[in-house]
Order: C-alpha cells, then structure tokens, then sequence
C-alpha cells in the first residue's frame, strides 16, 4: 500500500513536472520559428515571416540583425521539437493517471492552490515584516504563525498557530504596565468568559542572565494577581525543545477554549 502510494506520487511529480515545462515552452513560443524571406529589388529586404494562430505576420530586419534572428528561429525550432516531445510524454503520463483514477486536472488544480498558498505566505510575511521591522531586536522575529504574525521562536509559532486553529483570542507581546512596569507578555489571551491569562515561555532557562531576569518578571506578575495554576501559564524548553502536546495541555488545563 505504502509503494503504492509512493508510486502514484512519483507520477503526480512527473505529470506536473512535464505539464510545466509544456507551459513554460508555450510562453516562449508565442509564434511559429518561422524563416528569413527576402524583398524588393534584387531581394535587398530581408524579413521574417511567422505565424501567429494560422495568420502570417512579416517583421523587418535589418542587416546587423539577420543573423541573431537566424539564430532565434533555431532556437524555436529546437524548442518546439522538445514541446513535441514533452506534448507525446504528457499523454503517457495522462493514460497512467487514469489508471489509478486520477484526473489531470486535479493535479494541476492542486497544484495551482499550493502555489497561490505559497505566493499568500509569501505576501503575508512580507507585511508581517514590515510590523516587525519597528520592534526591538527585529531581526529574531521570523517565524510566520497563521494567522499571520512573525514571532520569535519555533515554540511561540506552535503555540501561537494551536490558539488560532482553536479561535482562541490572544495578542502577540501587548504591551502591559504594572506598577513601574512595562512588559510584553508572549501572549495575552482572553477566555470565553472575557478573563485574561497570560502565558510566557520561557526558551533560554539555560543561561543565568535570561533565567534571572524570567524570574523576576514573574514577580512582576505577581503583584498584578496573575499566578500560575489560575491565570499565568509558563512553559518551558526543554533541551532545546518544545512539544505541542504539552501547549494542548496547558490550553485544556487553564479551560481556554
């Protein structure tokens, strides 16, 4: 079953494969090659002669051109020839799909919504890059959740994307002030009921100044009332590691959707 479906993946690849590049040389052969005709008295005048959808179109060249448009038609030629090819492959590549009874054209539809998902990731990081580009430290934010937002880590984009698949509302580092204090929390997240609960992880425990300074912060949320157990989740790395078991966990204790 496994080789089957591993098999049935190849030919995808190959169909898609052949599809493209068929494509591609469509886009370059907007007209037949065509030939180098020439014109006028004692044939002075060369120009060349294409076809474009059965209708003939004569485009002049001057004499310093003639021989780089000489060189074009053979590169179309060769061109074509390859098309044909690749045309006579892609039917082979049809009849297997059938077989196993697939459409091409599902193929090529999944194919073009994974490129359209690809180009929307694309246009979304690019603003989320702009959002971030005025933050400190702008250079750690990469990792693009899907909801859209860059954060800092692996682990906050997986705890971020769990809170968004399960329409739980939250905000990114919103800004909070207690007392003398400004902080940004990793996350600020609202229960149905309209209670906040803030959850930090904490992703360098290892190294003493980050760990110090954890440590404090959670004093600081202290004296606001947020404590752990009620409404102060704290997750932790784990040799470099975080699991989204353990963020489905921490949602389902702290009742957060």
């Amino acid at each position: 079953m496994v080789e089957m479906e591993m098999m049935m993946e190849q030919l995808k690849q190959f169909f898609l494969d052949v599809y493209l590049r068929i494509e591609e040389l469509n886009r370059a052969l907007v007209h037949s090659p065509g030939t180098v005709v020439w014109k006028g008295q004692q044939r002075r005048y060369s120009y060349w002669q294409y076809y474009v959808k059965g209708k003939k179109f004569q485009k002049y060249v001057r004499a310093d051109a003639l021989e780089e448009v000489r060189r074009q038609i053979e590169v179309m030629k060769q061109q074509k020839k390859r098309r044909g090819a690749l045309r006579r492959s892609l039917s082979m590549a049809r009849g297997a799909l059938r077989a196993f009874g697939v459409q091409w054209q599902e193929v090529v539809a999944g194919y073009q919504e994974a490129k359209q998902e690809k180009e929307r990731r694309r246009e979304q990081y690019r603003k989320a890059k702009k959002a971030a580009s005025k933050k400190k430290y702008a250079e750690q934010y990469k990792h693009l959740t899907d909801r859209g937002d860059l954060v800092a880590s692996k682990s906050e984009e997986i705890i971020a994307n769990l809170l968004f698949s399960r329409g739980i509302r939250y905000e990114y580092e919103r800004p909070m002030k207690i007392g003398k204090w400004h902080l940004k929390p990793d996350f600020t997240v609202w229960r149905k009921d309209g209670s906040v609960v803030i959850w930090e992880h904490a992703g360098l425990m290892d190294v003493e100044s980050y760990a110090r300074s954890f440590r404090e912060k959670l004093k600081i949320y202290e004296i606001a009332g947020y404590v752990p157990q009620r409404n102060l989740i704290v997750t932790v790395e784990e040799k470099g590691a975080f699991s989204a078991e353990e963020a489905r966990r921490m949602i389902e204790v702290y009742m957060l959707g």
